[in-house]
């Protein structure tokens, strides 16, 4: 049987509760949440409602070589990459770099890296509905050449088989324009241009300045041969994370190019 407390020591309980010196604690506004905690929230909403098999197109930005940089279109099944290629070229990424390609959970994993460390600036965007990271940018304050930066973009329906066999014929197709214009004398015969058309995106590609009006026909006759099926089967373009080009190409033994002799 459960013990009675005494009637006087029930009263004392109460007078010790709201007795003089005692107030009801005032009502504290939340905290400002920090990078940490919405990084935190939005790796939960991802993990929770996102996919775990997906096809998502990735680009890095560091000081490393071109390799590295190129966009690339990487495939994500149970959580694990199972494929990774050149978006410019739908040529495989080397082995030796694919363990810097990374699933949309790893990326989360690498902001809570970068955030942990109070030496660097970090800025990260996230999508919406979605909730993944679209772009994260780090920076140690005061370092050259020290920062990263990383876009992704979510493909969750892959393009049917025929869209994406339009868009390599189309890329094929303009790839050679601007690999028979590549030769330089000097750093000022070089530019930059878009390497797309409405139905493949291949982000940037150094060219002769000479050579930018073969190019633009050969743009103009993939819109003509290749563009209009494109539109018409009801394909739908998904374009790459493209990271803006250097300011200067350089003219490298002869060539064109966006790596320094």
């Amino acid at each position: 049987m459960a013990r009675t407390l005494p009637r006087p020591f029930h009263f004392l309980l109460l007078v010790s509760a709201f007795g003089p010196g005692c107030t009801a604690a005032e009502p504290t506004a939340s905290p400002e949440p920090t990078a940490r905690d919405r990084a935190k929230a939005e790796r939960a909403a991802f993990e929770h409602d996102g996919p775990t098999s997906y096809a998502v197109l990735e680009q890095q930005s560091c000081f490393c070589g071109p390799d590295t940089t190129a966009p690339m279109r990487v495939t994500v099944v149970g959580g694990s990459v199972t494929s990774a290629t050149y978006v410019a070229t739908g040529a495989v990424v080397p082995d030796n770099l694919r363990s810097g390609v990374k699933t949309i959970v790893e990326v989360f994993d690498l902001i809570d890296q970068q955030l942990a460390d109070e030496h660097n600036s970090v800025t990260v965007t996230y999508d919406p509905v979605l909730h993944y990271p679209t772009n994260m940018t780090t920076k140690v304050p005061n370092t050259l050449d020290s920062g990263l930066a990383i876009s992704l973009a979510l493909v969750d329906t892959l393009p049917q088989a025929s869209c994406t066999a339009i868009e390599d014929a189309s890329r094929a197709a303009v790839l050679p324009a601007i690999q028979a214009n590549l030769a330089c004398k000097t750093a000022a015969d070089c530019t930059t241009a878009r390497l797309a058309a409405s139905c493949f995106e291949s982000c940037y590609a150094v060219i002769a300045k000479s050579g930018l009006a073969a190019l633009q026909l050969a743009v103009d006759a993939v819109e003509t041969n290749h563009c209009a099926d494109y539109h018409t089967g009801g394909c739908t373009l998904v374009e790459p994370p493209c990271v803006p080009p250097a300011p200067e190409p350089y003219c490298t033994a002869g060539v064109c190019s966006n790596v320094p002799s």
